[in-house]
């Protein structure tokens, strides 16, 4: 995304990016999956790898919650929207997170409890070859307001893309 480019943004986009921005991020992680998964589906199979990562960080039996804001892209709607996505183009979730200590201490941990989720689940070995793109620090407000609103940009008209049910600011 270019700095100098001009993107409308709505209302409810801005509102709800202020508010989200109470989150501090400190890490924006891309999840993919290998093929276009629905909602419900993406949505169950997130709620695994979460509980797994939690159980990581904090202990098997901890209630502590991980500050987070999930966002799914292009989920199938249907039972032909799988079949307009080129490979490339598959489900996949954004997530701002923030993490205790340096967000780089969990990188693996985090590609290993995706993978280990699901059998649909990208690993980022192989959807971003060479690139550590699929795992981002956040070091600036700016840096995190730029995240916010790239994960928003399917938020438009309404916040259905957000994964509301795992939308936590507290530990």
């Amino acid at each position: 995304m270019g700095e100098n480019a001009k993107i409308k943004v709505s209302t409810l986009q801005r509102v709800t990016a202020d508010w989200l921005k109470q989150l501090e991020p400190n890490l924006f992680v891309t999840y993919t999956f290998e093929e276009a998964v629905s909602y419900d589906r993406a949505m169950k199979i997130f709620g695994t790898h979460v509980h797994s990562l939690r159980g990581e960080l904090f202990g098997r039996r901890s209630k502590r919650l991980i500050p987070m804001v999930p966002v799914i892209e292009m989920y199938e709607r249907g039972s032909s929207y799988g079949s307009l996505l080129m490979p490339s183009d598959g489900t996949h979730i954004h997530c701002a997170y923030r993490l205790p200590g340096q967000p780089d201490d969990y990188k693996e941990v985090i590609r290993r409890t995706w993978t280990q989720a699901d059998n649909t689940c990208g690993n980022p070995d192989v959807y971003c070859r060479n690139s550590d793109g699929w795992y981002r620090e956040l070091n600036t407000d700016s840096d995190a307001g730029n995240v916010i609103g790239y994960m928003l940009k399917t938020c438009a008209m309404d916040t259905e893309a957000v994964l509301w049910k795992f939308v936590s600011f507290r530990q």
